[in-house]
């Protein structure tokens, strides 16, 4: 079942720890939350410092302003590394005054209303702890933020949403693309150079100048999620995927010998919509393509030791 926990309560440690933070200006940081599976039957929460029986400590993942005087910290629970499975009945917060000892700021059992944590060899989803805690007066709050932390949904589209969030990531592309074409035209006689060339004359209409242009264009998309994606590292098995926002349109070059097993298309593709094979031996020669399904495509001719440049045009 679904755990359910009443109001936590701040220790007496805790209203201390706001007081000292209001009056020195020190930021309260909360450093970690603490599950345990101890019985609170008697016991004086206020007065308390510590959880009865400890069972897992977890990271603060975020601690966000929710109201008036409140705050809301968020933690999440993994059972990958439990050994043996308890019912986290404490969940206590703990925090320090930047620079000071730690104190447990607030507490809560759920006794019997909370659900089991199995050991690690039954996997659960996660578990995600929101406690709410009053601040007070206190303005400078922050939390120890460690690698590894969970992310939940929530965060993500967050992220995602922000008009800047992935701008690196398209710069990164763009620049790259930029500086593979610009420097290259008809002339060119290295083997990337024809296939090259067709791509350069297909951006030119698309007037995306910066990153800004393409966050701007795809909203709270990614690239991943739209389907794009390249590999220029190899000039001669290289790809670039449009994506749906141009049909799926994938462009791939490369250099064979004729007469070859063919060329295996780093990306497979369900309709080819044009081949081009350009020979790179000096005088005329006679050639052919051949597409083999959707995943190879052959030169054929009789010299074996000519090479022919290739272009394939496709749908994923």
């Amino acid at each position: 079942m679904a755990s359910q926990y009443p109001r936590n309560i701040i220790t007496a440690k805790g209203y201390n720890l706001l007081a000292e933070s209001i009056a020195t200006k020190k930021a309260v940081v909360f450093t970690k939350v603490v599950v345990g599976n101890g019985d609170d039957s008697g016991k004086n929460i206020s007065q308390m410092t510590n959880v009865i029986s400890p069972k897992m400590t977890l990271p603060v993942s975020s601690a966000v302003k929710d109201g008036d005087g409140q705050y809301m910290i968020t933690a999440t629970l993994s059972n990958s590394t439990v050994e043996e499975g308890f019912f986290p009945k404490e969940v206590a917060l703990f925090a320090k005054i930047d620079g000071g000892e730690e104190i447990m700021y607030s507490y809560t059992n759920g006794g019997n209303q909370v659900g089991y944590i199995p050991d690690k060899n039954t996997p659960i989803d996660s578990e995600i702890y929101k406690i709410r805690t009053k601040i007070g007066n206190a303005s400078n709050i922050t939390f120890v933020h460690q690698d590894g932390t969970y992310i939940t949904q929530a965060d993500l589209r967050t992220h995602d949403a922000a008009a800047d969030a992935h701008e690196s990531r398209f710069q990164a592309v763009i620049t790259q693309l930029n500086n593979m074409i610009t420097n290259v035209d008809q002339s060119d006689t290295q083997t990337k150079a024809p296939t090259l060339q067709l791509v350069k004359t297909l951006l030119a209409g698309l007037k995306i100048k910066d990153g800004k242009d393409v966050v701007k264009a795809l909203g709270t998309e990614t690239l991943s999620t739209l389907g794009v994606r390249y590999s220029f590292t190899n000039p001669n098995a290289w790809y670039i995927c449009f994506g749906q926002l141009f049909g799926n349109v994938v462009i791939q070059g490369n250099q064979k010998y004729y007469g070859s097993d063919g060329w295996a298309l780093p990306v497979a593709v369900s309709q080819i919509l044009t081949m081009q094979a350009t020979d790179t031996g000096v005088g005329s020669y006679s050639y052919g393509t051949e597409a083999i399904g959707g995943t190879r495509v052959k030169v054929h001719g009789t010299n074996a030791n000519r090479q022919a440049q290739l272009l394939v045009v496709g749908i994923v």
